[in-house]
């Protein structure tokens, strides 16, 4: 609607019949302003999806750093110390302490790709939310000892990046909870676009 000043406002109109003698003889309309409900809800949208953003740009930044440092600086460490097994000058005494840093060393540097990944990643960016969950799907059935089915059903196509985020984290966090929580032996991820 638009006010006698010019500006526009929102309202929300009900409309009640009035009967007499089962006739409806007229009708009573309510018109409410809702500008400023309307105002505070798509404000509360836009703060939301900014929040979400900014969420994931620092998961991302928090994945990157995993990856690009800390375990490129583990996986240095490991060459050394594969170095030094091969190097026969040494004694044999430390070798058996240098095997089993390095199995340390592998392990910790597989659980830290592995949260970096979970933090974000990175085929979402490159390859859209149909890879991504390929992938989560495969993730799952070779570490979980449940059986993951994903089936879609129509026509793929890319989403604005917010969304395949979002929607990727809803499946993550389904299929997490599909392990920790129940005694299901099969999971089923349906995709419609």
């Amino acid at each position: 609607m638009q006010r006698s000043s010019g500006d526009l406002f929102t309202v929300k109109s009900n409309v009640i019949p009035i009967e007499n003698d089962g006739q409806i003889k007229y009708y009573v309309s309510i018109w409410v302003d809702v500008t400023e409900e309307k105002e505070l809800e798509q404000n509360m949208k836009y703060y939301t999806a900014e929040v979400i953003r900014a969420h994931e740009e620092e998961k991302n930044k928090i994945a990157r750093d995993i990856h690009d440092g800390t375990v490129q600086e583990l996986t240095m460490m490991l060459m050394e110390c594969e170095e030094i097994r091969k190097n026969n000058q040494y004694y044999k005494e430390i070798i058996q302490p240098i095997n089993q840093l390095c199995t340390k060393i592998k392990c910790v540097t597989e659980e830290l790709r592995q949260i970096s990944h979970e933090l974000r990643p990175g085929l979402i960016d490159y390859y859209g939310l149909i890879p991504s969950i390929e992938l989560l799907v495969e993730e799952m059935n070779d570490r979980n000892g449940i059986v993951c089915n994903l089936d879609i059903i129509t026509s793929e196509r890319r989403l604005p990046n917010e969304i395949e985020i979002s929607l990727y984290r809803i499946t993550q966090e389904a299929l997490s909870n599909a392990i920790k929580h129940s005694k299901a032996k099969r999971a089923s991820v349906q995709i419609t676009f």
